[in-house]
């Protein structure tokens, strides 16, 4: 592989694998909005905003060349155009009231993360919205809805796959299907992402079954119930990460470094990732055969998560501004943008037409198909028909993907579940029996309408 085709993937995992902790930062830090002081104060419903400039707030980004800011940048409309606010990662008090707004006045358009827009609809913070004239993946218009009402466009897709290096047929079944486990230890190393944050409470999700969290927004299932539909996936990881060295590292591992153990493994080893931990492995040699093709392979999540971001409109805005917001919004999610967005910055796409890059000259996508060209390089074929893989392999898993409790007060109900359904993994809570499971269940409930866990945040279910 090339110097050139090794630096560009490599630039395109560092940028995009922290692109989960950046998403769930900003709503966090976009929550403040919603559930601290009103959305709309007299100080920023009096405010002035710039004329003819749509302020979008987004998570920050390290995309490749800053795709995202380049497809947001670059669009006028009507004396619009639009300048894109990165949040920060750091979630202080003072940054947190400092980037709640945009020089007192409410951000127009917000790119939140899909378990964070409940908190927003609810709040009344952002809008209905119709989509644009254009087909969407199914699952990605679902994750903009709530109680049935469209409040955000689908914008950037991200879902969970299973990354191989030998035979791991085994391993995949023990670790996230639903059969019995066999008496005998697995073969192999199994490597997830069990770290204390939202990445550790989608792991989580997975290996319990979001079927099993499906009645959630409703009311939590009592202490009896909630055990018999979480216990069998949590005992079945708590062996996992009795008996495999991998899972066991994982309780201290996010996404990237899932990667650099999968670098270091011996086969068979299966590790559970985002679509970007694909140009970190390709990227290097000692994943590539002698005829340059990849020695490992890439398959859905059996009951993965999905993740990725929306596109929401301020309920400040009104006239002339919010028609603006809306053309913003028609331009990102056009197949070419998306394309572009895509090829260039890692981002998977909520349309159809973007995973087709065979069509990409006959489209007339011009950007998007140079950055899959990668200029002369000589193993351009490789990278293409690498890509081609990547992106028939995400479509799949989207069609397929399970999707994260629909709840106002998301970020304290992930908190909550993670620290306690954890604790059973890890094996830090050793009598995880009904009474724990009763503890489990009236914790989910305060967290659900938004009250703080009872007693210090290391034992909320002990």
């Amino acid at each position: 592989m090339t110097g050139r085709v090794r630096r560009l993937l490599s630039r395109r995992i560092s940028a995009s694998g922290i692109r989960l902790v950046a998403a769930a930062t900003l709503g966090a830090v976009l929550g403040w909005l919603a559930f601290g002081p009103p959305w709309r104060t007299d100080e920023t419903a009096a405010c002035t905003p710039q004329p003819g400039v749509l302020t979008v707030a987004a998570g920050y980004d390290e995309s490749v060349d800053q795709q995202r800011r380049q497809a947001v940048e670059t669009w006028t409309r009507n004396g619009y155009r639009a300048a894109l606010v990165q949040i920060s990662p750091v979630t202080d008090e003072k940054r947190v009231e400092m980037a709640a707004s945009a020089d007192g006045c409410p951000f127009d358009v917000l790119v939140l993360d899909v378990a964070h827009l409940p908190e927003f609809a609810a709040s009344g913070a952002i809008t209905e919205i119709a989509l644009p004239a254009r087909p969407f993946l199914d699952r990605t218009v679902e994750v903009g809805k709530y109680q049935g009402r469209q409040y955000g466009v689908p914008f950037a897709a991200d879902v969970p796959l299973l990354y191989s290096r030998g035979d791991t047929t085994d391993l995949i079944r023990r670790a996230w299907h639903r059969d019995p486990v066999p008496d005998d230890p697995a073969t192999g190393k199994i490597i997830v992402q069990l770290d204390d944050y939202e990445g550790g409470s989608i792991n989580l999700m997975e290996a319990i079954g979001t079927s099993n969290l499906a009645g959630f927004v409703d009311e939590i299932p009592s202490g009896p119930a909630l055990r018999r539909a979480f216990q069998p996936g949590l005992n079945r990881w708590a062996r996992l990460y009795r008996e495999n060295p991998g899972m066991l590292a994982s309780s201290r591992f996010k996404e990237r470094d899932s990667v650099e153990e999968f670098r270091l493994s011996p086969g068979p080893v299966v590790m559970r990732n985002w679509p970007s931990a694909f140009g970190a492995l390709a990227a290097a040699d000692r994943f590539r055969a002698d005829d340059g093709r990849l020695s490992f392979t890439i398959e859905p999540v059996p009951g993965g998560v999905l993740g990725g971001s929306v596109l929401a409109v301020s309920s400040s805005l009104d006239g002339a501004r919010a028609e603006a917001a809306r053309a913003l919004i028609d331009h990102l999610t056009t197949p070419q943008v998306q394309s572009e967005l895509f090829a260039c910055g890692s981002y998977a796409p909520v349309v159809p037409d973007a995973y087709d890059i065979d069509s990409y000259v006959a489209r007339g996508f011009a950007t998007a198909n140079d950055c899959l060209n990668l200029g002369d390089a000589p193993d351009a074929a490789t990278y293409r028909d690498d890509f081609r893989t990547l992106a028939v392999t995400v479509r799949a898993a989207i069609a397929d993907a399970g999707i994260r409790p629909p709840i106002p007060h998301y970020s304290r109900f992930s908190d909550v579940f993670r620290r306690c359904a954890r604790a059973i993994v890890t094996g830090e809570a050793t009598d995880a029996d009904e009474a724990y499971y009763r503890t489990f269940s009236a914790a989910l409930t305060r967290a659900t309408t938004g009250r703080l866990p009872e007693g210090s945040p290391s034992s909320v279910c002990r």
